[in-house]
């Protein structure tokens, strides 16, 4: 009976000094206002790693469990911002550092991070991220999103609404016009007006992950290495591979971008007390994506090799089924 009597009074204390409302009624919802470190990885010990695999996927915003990376589309949005608008923060605020895509296709999709020469200074972010005059985006050529979508039937026509309801007037457009400018005087960039036009047609996310077993733990890890924003746009070739290397507007080593993402809260549609971070988001992996290559001995991704719908999905799913039974098939019954 003490016990539970000594319970009771310090939940009453408790919950005088952290109300759910405050004196004027207003609830307390997560917000911004966030003070926190990056949630704590696990550190793996080289020689503890005896197997890997680097692959390649695509987070595409249109399917309705990754709804939560795409909203809230206004960038000056006071509480929430979607993941590229977030991504743009950490350009513009945190110092991120944005590397560029391989000058040419046949070099592949992937940057050398170790080279500093693949560092897209302050002044070359406003060419990177121009609108461009091309509407439609990927539609008009290969999109291995809307395949993927139709196939799964994941699609929402609701949120096909919501992305579209911006027509961008291209007309009434004069000059470049990009998402991010450069102030020579001061040397500094910002997000410009032109961010609700870009948003409509960026819709998808490249990673570039690596999946290793680590024997310490006995278990399988999955990291993500990195992350490049895709533009519709840009990726207008019949050509899979040639469409998907277009869209990608730039690449951000993703361990640098996690102290932004971890200070900022998503915006939730079904619990408006409990958030997540766009840390613990990724981290807990709850977001969908798909396949679409593997680092092999002939250098290529499945685009390059799979011209057709039908081919393109036999190998997607037999790369995931090689990596599902993987861990399995290490342990015997």
């Amino acid at each position: 009976m003490f016990v539970l009597g000594i319970t009771s009074v310090h939940a009453q204390v408790s919950a005088a000094q952290y109300p759910f409302m405050d004196k004027n009624g207003v609830p307390y919802m997560e917000t911004r206002e966030l003070q926190q470190d990056s949630i704590r990885v696990v550190a793996h010990r080289r020689d503890d790693i005896v197997w890997s695999r680097i692959v390649y996927s695509v987070i595409d915003m249109r399917f309705k469990q990754n709804y939560p990376l795409y909203f809230p589309t206004n960038y000056n949005n006071a509480k929430f911002k979607s993941f590229f608008g977030l991504m743009l923060t950490g350009i513009t605020e945190d110092g991120v550092p944005v590397y560029s895509k391989p000058l040419n296709s046949t070099d592949g999709l992937i940057p050398n991070f170790g080279d500093s020469t693949m560092l897209i200074p302050k002044s070359g972010l406003s060419a990177v991220t121009e609108l461009k005059e091309e509407d439609g985006g990927a539609d008009d050529g290969f999109d291995l999103g809307a395949m993927a979508a139709a196939e799964e039937d994941d699609m929402d026509a609701g949120m096909d609404d919501g992305m579209e309801e911006e027509q961008i007037d291209y007309a009434a457009l004069t000059g470049a016009h990009s998402v991010l400018e450069y102030d020579s005087i001061r040397d500094e960039l910002r997000v410009s007006e032109y961010y609700d036009l870009f948003v409509p047609n960026q819709v998808k996310f490249l990673l570039q992950e690596i999946i290793f077993f680590d024997k310490h733990y006995s278990r399988l890890y999955r990291e993500i290495i990195a992350i490049a924003p895709l533009y519709s746009p840009q990726g207008t070739s019949d050509d899979p591979y040639e469409s998907l290397y277009g869209e990608i507007l730039f690449w951000v080593p993703f361990q640098l971008l996690r102290n932004t993402m971890a200070h900022q809260y998503m915006i939730q549609s079904r619990n408006s007390t409990k958030r997540v971070t766009f840390e613990e988001f990724f981290e807990k992996r709850l977001y969908t994506s798909y396949i679409i290559g593997e680092e092999n001995m002939y250098d290529r991704v499945i685009p390059i090799y799979a011209k057709t719908e039908e081919e393109i999905k036999k190998e997607q799913e037999r790369l995931q089924t090689e990596l599902l039974t993987f861990e399995q098939d290490l342990w015997e019954y």
